[in-house]
């Protein structure tokens, strides 16, 4: 038997990002991809593009099952079924909004805001996914954000874990606003702040606008035309109060009198490395490239951050082009990268950077495969844009308290701390700790309040837990033991108010072992646990044979001896009653022993002693059936006799009698009247045993009826 303490891991109660809203990106080639338990899937064209119209630049799943959800490009609104939703705006051609990008509503889990670009207007629609049961409805449309936005805009979570920020960039100025979203609605009023040196008249037509996965820093890049524009900008974000804050600058191609322009661009995972995609001339050369930047290990308002470039790609404009970039819930990045220089009509191509976190392991794969596309709209692939930030829970960390028996240290740590200004944990004794890794031993068993709290943003947050801190359960398994085959042993942990687990996944205090190996159960009280085991083994049965059948015949006074066996320490027979190893059996019947060995293991084992009796026959020649109760029926003698079939034929071979069984005879009549004097024949069929053997008899003769 052994024991030992168990360790209980609370993990406190902080809001999960389930992070599968991006299962599924359906462009606007009417093909797509689907991300699902690490692998990725090529989905093929299951939509009319003349239908979804435009560019579909939201493609929301389910942020728990993954399931499909709503695409949207623009106001139009496709439900799950691939069809529009009632409330949508149907577009005329050349007038659907470029980009789309779409933001649960706060305090509404069936609900989602999907922001446009109209020129340089920002307008946007509510989808209510709980209507049209499940299906979904556009419930407003066309509602103006502001006049003076590029057409890209991106979300991170507030600090609060509850709200978002949207994020927009002015035209004719360097103005970020950030707009919060939370559950009071949309604050139109945003905040703005003055950074960076980026200056745009009009909406971009290549560029792109994301942050990494914990929402802290902003990539900003754009392509308006062949000029000597490329450039690429990171941006701190303060997710309590929406400013940003420039930090450095990148220019991709860092040769004069290079015209150029930027097309894409996407943090790893991690966000310890940046990539960019561009193209630019060089002389004749028309260039398309990706380009790798350190984040990690260069600051990122750090001069050498630009310098610690590396190049990952590049291609003439021939061949093929890079254009947008784009992290998918893999890991990976992926790339839209048209043949031909071109937007090829017919069909359309995607390249992938694999191990984007690998200092030194990041593969490119060119092409890596390609789909259909309709015949009328162009092959590049514009990737639905999602909110990257799936740090919800404003960045102070997730607190686990690992609870032990008295006696036994406590453990506290904090993982995924990333933005707080203090955090701190209170302890319920009275005691705190400002380390948040760390072990404490109490100095009394009893309930305990712990509490970890932080500041972030001027403001104080924490997340409770209480726990239990006392001996462990006491189990009282029985010792290891070896039993007789067939036994049943309860065995019990003992106290019902514990609650416990065993290794047969019973939950009850006590179970009934009926076959051998190791038991073993957790016992918990609150938060400590005990663990105890048992190892059960059995002695082999005992075998005792008897032998199946005995035959005798008690007339002839015959006896069978029934021997059980040597060895045995107590014999006990039934019904006689006898205790020896062998009884002598003169009658018929059936007899049972039961023994006992050294062990005090029981077997038992029974027979059965049938009566075997020598037939005997004897068949009258004549009878005379007058009434005087002489000789008056013909009958065979037959004794020991299993069965027997008699039939009687007078001589023209008519059958006058027959019967089938003991003791029925003839009694000289056929069909109700006096059969008449003279001759007849008889057959008879029999069985019995001779020596103990069954046999078979057929005997034919002739009687004589006298009257």
């Amino acid at each position: 038997m052994k024991t030992l303490c168990l360790t209980i891991l609370l993990i406190f109660c902080t809001r999960l990002h389930a992070q599968k809203e991006q299962t599924h990106w359906y462009m606007q080639n009417r093909s797509g991809l689907k991300f699902e338990n690490g692998t990725r899937t090529l989905l093929q064209p299951v939509y009319d593009q003349k239908t979804v119209g435009g560019l579909v630049s939201v493609s929301m799943s389910d942020k728990n099952t993954g399931a499909l959800l709503f695409l949207a490009s623009g106001a139009k609104v496709i439900d799950k079924n691939f069809d529009i939703m009632p409330g949508s705006i149907v577009y005329t051609a050349g007038n659907t909004p470029l980009f789309s990008f779409a933001v649960p509503r706060p305090g509404k889990s069936s609900n989602y805001y999907i922001f446009y670009s109209s020129g340089n207007f920002i307008r946007y629609c509510e989808v209510d996914l709980s209507l049209r049961g499940g299906l979904g409805e556009v419930i407003y449309t066309d509602r103006l954000l502001s006049l003076d936005i590029e057409g890209y805009v991106t979300a991170v979570r507030h600090s609060d874990g509850e709200s978002y920020w949207l994020i927009a960039h002015g035209s004719n100025n360097n103005e970020f606003r950030t707009y919060l979203i939370d559950k009071n609605g949309i604050n139109l009023l945003p905040v703005v702040s003055a950074t960076g040196g980026i200056t745009l008249s009009s909406s971009p037509f290549q560029g792109s606008l994301t942050t990494t996965n914990n929402g802290g820093l902003l990539v900003h890049s754009y392509g308006l035309s062949w000029a000597d524009n490329c450039r690429v900008e990171v941006f701190e974000i303060n997710k309590c109060s929406g400013k940003i804050t420039f930090k450095t600058s990148i220019t991709p191609v860092n040769t004069k009198n290079k015209v150029s322009l930027t097309a894409g661009a996407a943090f790893s995972k991690s966000g310890k490395y940046l990539y960019v995609s561009y193209w630019y001339i060089d002389t004749v050369l028309n260039v398309h490239a990706i380009l790798k930047f350190d984040v990690y290990r260069h600051k990122v308002d750090a001069p050498d951050m630009d310098a610690s470039r590396i190049n990952i790609a590049a291609n003439v404009y021939t061949d093929y082009f890079y254009d947008q970039l784009a992290l998918a819930p893999d890991g990976n990045i992926y790339i839209s990268s048209p043949l031909n220089g071109k937007y090829a009509k017919g069909h359309t191509h995607i390249s992938v950077i694999y191990k984007p976190d690998d200092e030194t392991g990041v593969t490119f794969s060119a092409h890596e495969f390609e789909s259909e596309t309709d015949s009328n709209q162009g092959g590049g692939y514009y990737f639905p844009r999602f909110i990257m930030d799936t740090n919800d829970n404003g960045g102070a960390g997730t607190a686990n308290v690992t609870v032990n028996c008295f006696g036994e240290p406590v453990e506290f740590n904090v993982t995924g701390a990333s933005a707080y200004d203090s955090a701190f944990w209170e302890l319920g004794d009275g005691n705190t700790s400002r380390q948040l890794n760390f072990s404490y031993s109490y100095n009394n068993p009893g309930t305990y309040t712990v509490k970890y709290k932080w500041y972030f943003c001027g403001k104080m947050s924490e997340k409770a837990e209480t726990i239990e801190i006392g001996p462990p359960p006491v189990i009282n398994l029985p010792p290891d033991t070896t039993l007789c085959a067939g036994v049943k042993l309860p065995v019990s942990a003992g106290n019902s108010s514990h609650t416990y687990k065993w290794s047969t996944n019973e939950t009850t205090p006590d179970i009934v072992v009926e076959k051998p190996g190791l038991y073993w159960v957790e016992a918990k009280r609150s938060d400590c646990g005990n663990r105890d085991s048992v190892q059960i083994d059995y002695h082999p049965p005992i075998w005792v044979e008897l032998g199946d059948r005995f035959y005798l015949c008690e007339e002839d006074s015959q006896a069978v001896k029934l021997d059980a066996g040597k060895g045995f320490n107590e014999y006990l027979w039934t019904p006689t009653g006898d205790t020896t190893q062998w009884i002598i059996v003169k009658k018929a019947g059936s007899y049972y022993v039961l023994v006992n060995d050294f062990r005090g293991c029981a077997g038992e084992d029974g027979t059965v002693v049938e009566r075997r009796c020598n037939i005997y026959a004897e068949i009258p020649n004549s009878f005379t059936p007058n009434g005087d109760g002489l000789n008056d029926i013909f009958t065979p003698y037959l004794v020991n006799a299993l069965n027997y079939t008699l039939t009687i034929y007078n001589r023209w071979g008519q059958q006058v009698f027959t019967t089938n069984g003991q003791p029925a005879g003839w009694d000289g009549t056929f069909k109700n009247e006096t059969a008449p004097a003279g001759v007849y024949f008889y057959t008879l069929y029999y069985s019995g045993y001779s020596n103990k053997l069954l046999r078979k008899y057929n005997r034919t003769g002739s009687l004589h009826l006298v009257r």
